[in-house]
């Protein structure tokens, strides 16, 4: 293909925009319309982002994919794509893969789909890639170049992948390429987004001479950690971090006014938020004004952490869970993923009144969350009316401790301090009835396998501990 050619291929209008991509020796400023990704109350809004790297999801994986709201596909999916350290070439076209798994999430539910495409690192497993080596090939220099013409080789992700090759922003037919390549994503109809990873001063905050790891003010490193250091002169690295910078926002305001999806790791969505089990980071996290969509990390969150964020969460917060592994479905579900939810009645309310920083908030569905926020608390319940708690097991019955005496049984917990005195026990009858006989007992635990030897009874008074879990412990409270 001549010069010539690859131009006029090249110069296309970005649909639903006014003309031709910006050219010159530094960017506009954009400010974007604001992505609306998928957001429901109906059930806890949950964002995945993660695949499987040796094979294909299976359907049952694909279905459980389908409850999350967001749900982003890293670059390795399949076999071809996780190859390393020598990447695949183009012919693996590993975006072919991630839309087909699209496709059939869509099928499913309303899930927001977000295909990866990195905004720096040029992997050669995309079929995309081959568009560069044709420009390269034709003589439109793409690929990034030092000061002395030297192409920039990288690795990555831990040097699971190298001799990768990074788009030269600075250039105006590289830029209209990648654009142009995420405006054909969305053609198939089934992507609505990119996760636009090592963006810059908006996202990841990776360009050249970004403060990372010992990289120089014009350097651009492997990774930042080792290998490789690229200099750059300074008005090069203003010029391409300005370009750089600017895709992000400007591929995010065609995403907003067509798909509505979201360029994470841009100036508006980013994988990263507060911590879901904090209350306090949950009810205050987009207090960037230009953010409307963060996630929070958290697989399988225990209770007290799902109550913290139920109580605080707001549109745009997700519920975030990072997994790469081949376990998918057991290792980032959970049964209140299932569970009915509703729109929340309003934000959360301190109970019995303000000042107690016990808070309480309901849902559409008759779910009512309390979490108690104080220092020495950090504990919730969740109530869901359509999913009663299992009844409590029957407690063990009371054993026998001497002549009228008996005593409750607590397996697996101890009790601390006020020990009125010990004694060796080879069972738990007789380190009761040890307790029974003492002066000031009125509770006993008698360790008998954790960890200490040999098996010791301890005679507890009226002012020890309450009871805390303790594996190789049988104790009670007499009953007289």
């Amino acid at each position: 293909m001549k010069m010539a050619a690859v131009v006029a291929a090249l110069a296309v209008v970005v649909a639903g925009q006014d003309g031709p991509l910006p050219t010159g020796d530094f960017a506009p400023t954009i400010i974007p319309e604001p992505p609306k990704p998928y957001w429901n109350w109906d059930r806890i809004p949950l964002s995945f982002h993660g695949a499987v790297k040796d094979r294909y999801f299976t359907p049952e994986e694909i279905a459980h994919l389908a409850k999350f709201q967001v749900v982003a596909t890293e670059k390795w999916y399949t076999p071809c794509a996780s190859a390393g350290p020598r990447q695949s070439g183009p012919d693996c076209a590993v975006e072919d893969k991630i839309i087909g798994l699209h496709r059939q999430l869509k099928a499913l539910s309303n899930v927001t789909t977000v295909m990866y495409w990195n905004s720096m690192l040029d992997f050669s497993f995309y079929a995309a890639h081959a568009k560069m080596e044709a420009m390269e090939a034709n003589g439109m220099q793409s690929y990034l170049r030092d000061k002395h013409g030297v192409i920039t080789e990288v690795c990555n992700d831990g040097d699971v992948y190298c001799n990768m090759t990074t788009y030269d922003w600075t250039k105006p037919w590289v830029r209209q390429f990648w654009v142009d390549t995420v405006i054909n994503f969305t053609k198939s109809g089934v992507v609505d987004g990119i996760f636009a990873d090592h963006s810059g001063k908006w996202g990841n905050g990776i360009d050249i001479g970004a403060d990372k790891k010992g990289q120089g003010p014009n350097q651009y490193c492997n990774g930042g950690a080792k290998g490789n250091c690229y200099d750059f002169d300074t008005n090069f690295t203003v010029r391409f971090n300005s370009w750089h910078d600017w895709v992000t926002n400007y591929t995010q305001d065609i995403l907003s006014k067509t798909t509505g999806g979201p360029v994470i790791q841009g100036d508006m969505a980013v994988m990263r938020g507060p911590n879901p089990c904090n209350f306090d980071e949950v009810r205050g996290a987009l207090t960037n004004a230009s953010q409307v969509m963060l996630e929070a990390r958290q697989c399988q969150p225990k209770s007290d952490c799902l109550a913290a964020y139920l109580a605080a969460v707001q549109p745009g917060v997700y519920l975030h869970c990072l997994y790469n592994g081949d376990n998918l479905i057991a290792e980032t579900g959970f049964p209140e993923m299932d569970y009915e939810l509703g729109a929340p009645h309003g934000p959360a309310v301190e109970v019995p009144g303000p000042g107690s920083n016990v808070w309480q908030r309901t849902f559409g569905n008759g779910v009512v969350v309390t979490y108690d926020n104080n220092l020495r608390k950090k504990n919730g319940t969740i109530v869901w009316p359509d999913h009663p708690p299992p009844p409590p097991p029957p407690s063990p019955p009371p054993i026998p401790c001497g002549p009228s005496v008996t005593s409750t049984q607590l397996f697996n917990y101890t009790f601390g301090h006020d020990d009125v005195a010990t004694k060796l026990a080879t069972t738990s009858v007789e380190c009761c009835t040890f307790c029974a006989e003492t002066k000031g007992c009125v509770k006993w635990a008698w360790h008998y396998a954790d960890g200490t030897s040999p098996p010791m009874c301890h005679a507890h008074g009226s002012d020890t501990t309450a009871a805390k879990k303790l594996a190789g412990v049988i104790s009670g409270v007499l009953i007289k």
